[in-house]
């Protein structure tokens, strides 16, 4: 792990590939590795790290730790102008937001540590903070959903419910899409208390309405409505 940043691409490559596919993880060097600077040794560690089967409080504090490191890293180089705020996607053939953009490379660090804190079982509110961030910045549209996505890479919990039900009804229209889509498959029932509130959003309602967890009694209140009445 220490001689990672220094090595070509096509040595980190093979080195990479060595390290993930160990029997034994090198888990101590890997957490020690998520303090480091470099973008490329930090998603290392977060990968050997999501694979560790049963991670201790060690491990999950020091992912959490490093993803809120890394979150604000990323919000203190949006400050300073990186990326483009017209587009939510980084475009390769920009050299402003292309691959080695600053930012480009610190939001590839935060969606990895997104999953890793997802695999390992980082506090759900720690994700959802992260899902329920800048709402309105387009460059921050991937990691929110990835955020959203995470939540439910482990056991799904009576908080991951909490936090994908206050979600579905939250200020990010992405978000709320893609939240309302996972509590209808993780919880029909809870979802379908939802319906008659989300009628005037309809991408997420129709989430609801694809996964069937919304029957004609949910949404009888709101027949009388000429404004909810074409969804």
């Amino acid at each position: 792990m220490a001689v990672f940043p220094s090595c070509t691409p096509q040595i980190q490559e093979q080195l990479e590939s060595a390290l993930l596919t160990r029997p034994n993880l090198p888990v101590k060097e890997a957490v020690d590795s998520l303090t480091h600077a470099d973008e490329g040794t930090v998603r290392l560690a977060t990968r050997l790290l999501g694979r560790v089967p049963n991670p201790d409080a060690g491990v999950k504090g020091a992912v959490g730790a490093a993803l809120a490191k890394w979150w604000q890293l990323w919000q203190d180089r949006r400050a300073k102008g990186a990326g483009r705020p017209s587009d939510g996607d980084y475009d390769d053939d920009d050299d402003d937001d292309g691959p080695g953009d600053p930012l480009a490379k610190a939001g590839e660090v935060v969606e990895s540590l997104l999953f890793t804190a997802g695999r390992v079982g980082v506090p759900t509110e720690v994700i959802a903070g992260v899902a329920r961030s800048r709402p309105d910045d387009p460059l921050a549209r991937g990691i929110r959903l990835e955020a959203v996505r995470c939540l439910a890479l482990g056991t799904v919990t009576p908080a991951v419910l909490d936090t994908l039900d206050a979600l579905a009804v939250g200020p990010d229209a992405d978000v709320r899409v893609l939240a309302a889509e996972m509590l209808a498959r993780f919880d029909p029932k809870r979802a379908a208390k939802r319906a008659e509130q989300m009628l005037s959003d309809r991408p997420g309602f129709n989430r609801l309405a694809v996964a069937n967890a919304v029957t004609a009694a949910d949404v009888k209140g709101a027949a009388a409505s000429a404004h909810l009445q074409p969804v």
